[in-house]
């Protein structure tokens, strides 16, 4: 499932189903190489998402005893700013580097609200290389349940219980089970 290489890496990384399943092969495969892991946490609400995040960088490391890695976490102000640190990122650290995302497909039933290009739809199969070749997502033709079916195959079921996957967390960082993040992990789930 995951290519081998052996050229230095970027994730993009939430703590969330499929970043966290990247970082663990990634990590686990290819313990050579260097891996920068890049965080961005909006201020003023999403502090819920460092502790997930940690969790899940640990339980890799001490998985696969990779230790060469840097972790690099960018605060933003406004959740709008997220692409655009994205790609100020991406443009820093891309030199040498393979830039890898967790994106996997939407589930056929979920509609996209982003643009008119929709990286995300299920129709279709797509090149897990994009940009010539300089970012990978490996999950870009599967869906959620296919992600999960990922973690039981591969006894990573322990891993899955310490992501967390929601965009509107409530009481500081218990699931909202309303925002389509919660709505696609549950399709995943079977639910």
């Amino acid at each position: 499932m995951i290519k081998k290489f052996y050229e230095p890496k970027n994730i993009w990384f939430s703590g969330g189903v499929e970043s966290s399943l990247l970082l663990y092969f990634l990590l686990s495969q290819q313990p050579n190489t260097k891996t920068h892991i890049f965080t961005i946490v909006e201020r003023r609400t999403n502090y819920h998402m460092l502790r997930p995040v940690n969790n899940v960088i640990q339980w890799c490391i001490n998985k696969t005893s990779n230790l060469n890695i840097d972790h690099i976490i960018n605060y933003i102000e406004d959740k709008n700013e997220n692409e655009k640190y994205l790609e100020i990122m991406y443009n820093e650290y891309k030199n040498g580097y393979v830039t890898c995302f967790g994106v996997n497909a939407n589930p056929p039933h979920m509609q996209w609200d982003g643009p008119k290009y929709d990286p995300r739809s299920s129709k279709g199969k797509k090149s897990v290389w994009m940009h010539n070749k300089s970012i990978y997502a490996p999950f870009i033709n599967i869906d959620k349940k296919d992600i999960v079916n990922l973690y039981k195959k591969n006894n990573l079921v322990e891993l899955y219980n310490l992501t967390f996957t929601c965009d509107e967390p409530v009481a500081g960082n218990k699931p909202c089970k309303e925002c389509g993040a919660c709505k696609e992990r549950e399709y995943g789930e079977g639910r």
